[in-house]
């Protein structure tokens, strides 16, 4: 074989050896893009959950206090008629 021979084979190894050491960047690369959108949805489902809650804190406390008032009259209705059944 001549010097541009092997000079030649060398090189294709080399790079063959470079591509094989490049793959698994370009697949991390491909999957930190997944992973950065995977997050960003995330965060998106985040907030809306957490908009969510706010609101069904806001539903719970309005019940909260629904439930008191009924509580009250009940106990003011039971009063009122004890009082007129004379206990």
């Amino acid at each position: 074989m001549s010097r541009f021979a092997v000079a030649s084979e060398r090189l294709d190894r080399a790079l063959q050896n470079l591509e094989q050491a490049c793959e698994p960047l370009a697949q991390s690369k491909g999957s930190l893009a997944e992973t950065e959108q995977r997050a960003a949805a995330l965060f998106a489902e985040r907030e809306h959950l957490r908009v969510r809650v706010e609101k069904l804190e806001e539903q719970l406390k309005a019940l909260v206090n629904l439930n008191k008032e009924a509580e009250n009259r009940v106990d003011v209705a039971i009063d009122q008629i004890r009082a007129s059944l004379g206990r």
